[in-house]
């Protein structure tokens, strides 16, 4: 039998299926974020992972991925030194890096984090760079990307995404939507949370979280105004200059810089790698994993 949510048509997996999504509604909605609160996330951290894996199968297929083992390991032992820190480290974190010359960088729900090239080309410091990627930390740590999976294409869907469907056909359909939904970027809320989550994830990890803010300016910058920067940003999301004076409050009144350094691991060694337009050592390489720092 089959139906139709959010304009996709997913046939039913029988009631065991069901009874089994059950489960995961029941661990998923019992699940605590950051500062013990709540999530209304209705799937477990198991099949979040499982979801970011099929998501992160295609976005390898459709994506240059950055092979330059330095500026892959580079990004990924910065991400990771702030993600073992963070309030949801138990999960394992996945940094790749994509050859695009848009300023952007987005998470996947499970622990994928991806950034472009032309964003790599945009910052100066070590901090910089860890102001995206905890920022982006911020986002799977609130579980957002699951959020918008769920309000965006139902649960019914989400059920395609963990338990697949009843055709290869029918699950990659599901992927695909899953994929766009994911990079259509967050609202006002979720991308506050995400910044302030960030720069106290910044700060731990010895970052000054300073480098958010000045990040955020030169990527306003080079987007003419900040309508947009990062996600896809619309007109639902806070203008670049009080979302980067908000940054900047927060890093006061909580004291966060405390003389943290900029750039501890010189960021020009890496960025001097980037080159402006790809060379032949672009290749479609899976998404890198560093190992888990303090394990």
């Amino acid at each position: 039998m089959e139906q139709t949510e959010g304009g996709i048509v997913i046939t039913r997996r029988g009631w065991w299926g069901s009874a089994l999504l059950m489960v995961f509604l029941f661990v998923g909605s019992a699940t605590a974020i950051a500062g013990g609160k709540k999530s209304d996330v209705v799937i477990g951290d198991t099949e979040e992972r499982d979801i970011g894996a099929k998501l992160a199968a295609r976005i390898r297929a459709e994506k240059r991925i950055v092979a330059d083992k330095a500026i892959v390991d580079y990004v990924s032992r910065t991400g990771q030194n702030i993600a073992r820190l963070s309030d949801r480290p138990d999960i394992p974190y996945h940094f790749a890096v994509i050859e695009d010359k848009t300023p952007n960088a987005f998470a996947v729900p499970g622990g994928y984090i991806y950034v472009h090239t032309g964003l790599l080309k945009a910052l100066d410091t070590q901090s910089q760079l860890a102001g995206v990627l905890a920022h982006e930390i911020g986002h799977i740590v609130a579980r957002h990307g699951v959020k918008q999976l769920q309000e965006g294409l139902g649960v019914q869907a989400l059920t395609t995404l963990v338990l697949g469907g009843a055709s290869r056909e029918s699950t990659q359909t599901v992927v695909d939507a899953s994929v766009a939904v994911v990079m259509t970027g967050y609202n006002r809320n979720m991308e506050s949370e995400a910044d302030s989550y960030g720069a106290m994830y910044m700060a731990r990890a010895g970052f000054n979280p300073e480098g958010m803010a000045q990040a955020m300016d030169k990527v306003a910058v080079l987007t003419e105004g900040g309508d947009g920067f990062w996600e896809s940003l619309d007109k639902k999301h806070t203008p670049a200059a009080k979302r980067v004076a908000a940054v900047r409050a927060e890093i006061k009144d909580k004291g966060l810089d405390a003389g943290l350094p900029s750039d501890p691991q010189p960021y020009r060694t890496v960025k001097s790698r980037v080159p402006s337009r790809p060379p032949g050592r672009w290749s479609r390489a899976p998404a890198s994993r560093s190992p888990r720092y303090g394990a």
